[in-house]
């Protein structure tokens, strides 16, 4: 997936907004907490999942989807 595409699918959902945060950019619904982060820079992304979604999504490809040690 594209930087591009990545925004436009975060972006796809009703009420989120996206502004800058560190050196990303963090898309959350308005009033919410973030659901996920884009570093453009290295084309990686950061998606909030439930841990029994993460487990799901993890066994897809250990190299795309992956746990970042100690968050939640």
């Amino acid at each position: 997936m594209t930087t591009s595409a990545f925004k436009s699918l975060a972006l796809s959902f009703p009420g989120t907004e996206a502004n800058p945060h560190f050196d990303r950019t963090a898309f959350k619904i308005t009033g919410k907490r973030i659901f996920a982060t884009l570093h453009e820079e290295s084309g990686t992304a950061n998606v909030k999942l439930s841990p029994v979604d993460q487990s799901v999504f993890c066994d897809f490809g250990k190299k795309a989807v992956y746990p970042v040690p100690n968050k939640w």
